[in-house]
């Protein structure tokens, strides 16, 4: 069972008009993010979470050292 949802289609349409980073094998988007909150997130990245677990070995809530928002959380990139 995925931990996480798949990304919702606002979401999906927003990251493909971002170029990737990319680290080894982890590739990532990095964003601006307005949060439904409406809030906003001046730089992060968005990274799958399959991608994320086998590079960092743990999932981004359960690492102390990470900031972390739940994709649920984000209204637009």
């Amino acid at each position: 069972m995925a931990r996480y949802s798949a990304l919702p289609k606002h979401i999906r349409a927003g990251l493909d008009g971002i170029e990737p980073s990319r680290g080894g094998e982890l590739v990532y988007h990095p964003i601006h993010a307005v949060l439904k909150s409406g809030g906003f997130l001046d730089t992060g990245y968005s990274v799958p979470g399959k991608s994320y677990l086998k590079y960092w070995g743990v999932y981004p809530e359960d690492d102390r050292a990470k900031r972390w928002t739940h994709i649920d959380d984000v209204a637009a990139v």
